[in-house]
């Protein structure tokens, strides 16, 4: 595609501002003038004297109207898109030391390549394309990956409700491969995993350092609550301790009891609605790890999501054996860390807290300093001090 034959979209000086400021999105009060016929893909940008601003994927019916690609002039065409995606394998490979390991190999605007999420899950790809503007070269982002890494199985995992917002359907299909099916291994642990059956890519690669720091840390008796697959759950197990997984899905209790077999590992998996848990049990833990899915998936949702973190670590703290170790996480991208603390902190009420690690993704899940949501994942380890 060259820049010659894309349209060109003339920006408002706020858009102007924003592409200076290094902000990676164009809204649509941004831009002044879009060609009539201008579907989804890639476009040029220019300001009202048309002094050319750089390249975007443009996404007609997003709030998130054009994702920015590049401030140079170079024709985006496959071979760019292929370079890009080198680049990332690269850094996880060869800068990050992952060295052919699961991971995220690509992660959004953090890349380059806006839109775009790939997980390597042992040998096999997961893909996923979140907007229209993506979606546009996601033929030229799947022949790169068959072309430098020739996946045994690549899964197309266009679940994700943001495409919804971007007038696309949701789907998922087998692309290489004779299975679904995968096994991959996180820090010593084997996990088999059905890839079309798993939420968001499949698998939470971004916990995998979190769950190897509590594979160190837990001892004695511990809980792991919305436990999923159980990546803390047998990490903790592996180190010793007698744990016990809550989960409301069957299939996740299925993984995680399944991967405990194979790992010759002793866990009690609960499946039960954690509220409802922690209700039933007046057992005390010395190792708590309390991961929930988003309790904010608005900006609108933050409130009544503080509410709910602070009553969830409030029912968590009850059961806390004196001296021990609990981790609390939240993956809302609107929920900031300071926000979690607060919220931690309020359910304590009258405990005296201390804080011993703040943690997050690992450093195949890159954020963007412009957009302070992209570091979505926040962990805290705390301990109760004694009275």
């Amino acid at each position: 595609m060259s820049k010659s034959t894309i349209p060109i979209l003339i920006l408002h000086p706020r858009g102007v501002k924003r592409i200076r400021s290094a902000f990676p999105w164009l809204y649509p009060q941004d831009v002044v003038r879009i060609p009539d016929g201008t579907g989804p893909g890639v476009v040029g940008l220019v300001d009202g004297s048309s002094r050319w601003m750089g390249q975007g994927l443009y996404s007609p019916d997003s709030k998130l109207m054009v994702r920015v690609l590049t401030h140079s002039r170079r024709t985006v065409d496959s071979t760019f898109i292929e370079e890009r995606v080198a680049a990332a394998i690269r850094l996880r490979d060869e800068v990050l030391g992952y060295g052919g390991r699961s991971c995220r190999l690509i992660h959004g605007e953090a890349d380059g390549l806006p839109g775009v999420v790939v997980d390597r899950i042992g040998r096999a790809l997961s893909v996923q394309f979140l907007t229209a503007g993506s979606e546009a070269i996601s033929q030229w982002v799947l022949d790169a990956l068959e072309k430098q890494l020739s996946p045994e199985v690549m899964i197309l995992k266009n679940t994700a409700r943001a495409r919804l917002n971007e007038g696309l359907d949701t789907f998922q299909k087998l692309l290489t491969g004779e299975s679904s099916k995968v096994r991959y291994s996180e820090a010593g642990i084997v996990f088999e995993v059905d890839l079309l059956e798993g939420q968001k890519t499949g698998v939470f690669l971004d916990q995998a350092d979190n769950h190897a720091l509590m594979g160190r840390l837990g001892r004695g008796r511990a809980l792991d609550l919305f436990s999923y697959q159980g990546g803390f759950g047998l990490a903790m197990a592996k180190g010793g301790c007698d744990v016990t997984c809550v989960d409301s899905s069957d299939a996740a209790i299925s993984t995680l009891t399944q991967a405990a077999r194979i790992n010759g590992l002793t866990v009690k998996a609960i499946k039960s609605d954690v509220m409802e848990f922690l209700r039933s049990t007046e057992e005390l833990y010395d190792t708590i790890v309390c991961d929930p899915p988003a309790f904010a998936k608005k900006r609108s949702h933050v409130p009544r999501a503080m509410h709910g973190y602070a009553k969830l670590a409030s029912s968590v703290l009850d059961h806390l054996a004196p001296g021990g170790l609990a981790m609390f996480c939240s993956c809302s991208s609107h929920v900031s860390a300071d926000d979690l603390l607060e919220a931690i902190r309020q359910g304590a009420g009258s405990r005296r807290l201390s804080v011993l690690m703040r943690t997050g993704a690992g450093p195949d899940h890159p954020s963007i300093p412009a957009v302070p949501q992209s570091e979505y994942l926040k962990c805290f380890v705390v301990r109760i001090l004694d009275t």
